[in-house]
């Protein structure tokens, strides 16, 4: 058994104990993005836009796509129509 004046048993002992402690404090990875309030169903910010753009525009959704143009074309777009 250490004696009490065993300073390196007793420094390695602490060591030992704050490791132990660190991983009990130590918070989890986080990970930003969106998750779906019934479904629990994660999706990262990374690949956020992409999962977007697929459910949007992987079925045919005219809806979408006619809400997309007006938004796109509203800024310094007019419309009009051109002979050729």
């Amino acid at each position: 058994m250490p004696s009490i004046m065993d300073y390196d048993y007793w420094e390695m002992e602490d060591r030992k104990a704050k490791n132990e402690l660190d991983w009990w404090v130590t918070p989890p990875q986080m990970e930003k993005g969106y998750e779906h309030i019934h479904t629990r169903e994660f999706v990262s910010e990374e690949d956020a836009y992409l999962y977007a753009l697929e459910k949007c525009m992987g079925e045919e959704n005219e809806e979408f796509k006619k809400m997309l143009v007006e938004w796109y074309f509203s800024g310094n777009w007019v419309e009009a129509e051109r002979e050729f």
